[in-house]
């Protein structure tokens, strides 16, 4: 099924997105993580009934922080909760073009930490098999998959982006906008060197009365503390890829 032949205004077509173009695994493998028969779900995808609320909570607990409940239920808003997913690197990063340079990546990645493959593995919730394939350039990686494997690394998009050489699109887009930038201010520079200058009288007058004006505290700019609004944003990513894992941890301590 392709993207055009979904009607996501119902839910079992949701259902099916999320299986075939969000996690990007097949129907029998979400039945098996769902927990329900594949002979349920088929039928879900071929019948136009609903599925039943059991099914439904099935889904969300098996996905739990990861799958947006509003959207499955309802349609309203996007797939996900991930902000991996979110990031306007990440579909550049799992293309076929670079996921390759980036399975190699995490692999050193992997080795730096004081982790083997098998805890990482189990961490996603992949069998070691699958994350040999995946890392391998064999399958494409899931976002959940992304989500809980940088968490667990503690390495942000940006981060893992930067040493595989992905280009991040924000990134290309203030690097166009840079020139621009500075074609206007020389422009503007032009414009007051235009500008007829002052009569030394009224320049007198000028400079005398901004002597007499009382001194202002001057507000420091923003980041002033050498924080770039980048590394805040790679921050927040973080944080927030931290928390979708821990979330995810507690919900299978829970079951």
């Amino acid at each position: 099924m392709n993207n055009n032949s979904y009607d996501l205004s119902k839910v079992n077509d949701r259902i099916q997105y999320f299986q075939d173009e969000i996690l990007k695994v097949t129907a029998n493998k979400f039945a098996k993580e769902v927990g329900i028969a594949y002979g349920t779900l088929r039928n879900l995808y071929s019948e136009d009934k609903k599925p039943r609320k059991s099914t439904i909570t099935k889904i969300l607990g098996a996905y739990d922080g990861f799958v947006n409940p509003s959207w499955l239920q309802s349609g309203k808003g996007k797939p996900t909760l991930s902000a991996t997913q979110e990031h306007p690197a990440f579909q550049a990063m799992t293309s076929g073009e670079y996921w390759p340079k980036v399975g190699k990546q995490i692999r050193k990645q992997i080795r730096k930490s004081d982790k083997t493959p098998e805890q990482i593995a189990q961490a996603t919730g992949y069998t070691i098999y699958r994350l040999n394939k995946t890392l391998g350039g064999k399958q494409a990686p899931t976002p959940q998959f992304m989500s809980l494997l940088l968490s667990e690394l503690g390495i942000t998009v940006d981060q893992l982006a930067e040493v595989a050489g992905v280009p991040v699109p924000q990134k290309e887009k203030a690097a166009k906008a840079a020139p621009a930038e500075e074609s206007s201010a020389a422009a503007q520079e032009q414009e007051t060197a235009a500008q007829p200058q002052a009569e030394p009288a009224e320049a007198a007058q000028s400079v005398q009365a901004v002597q007499t004006l009382p001194m202002q505290p001057q507000a420091q700019p923003a980041g002033h503390d050498g924080e770039s609004v980048q590394e805040l944003r790679m921050k927040i990513d973080f944080l927030t890829n931290r928390i979708n894992y821990l979330e995810e941890r507690m919900s299978r301590l829970a079951r």
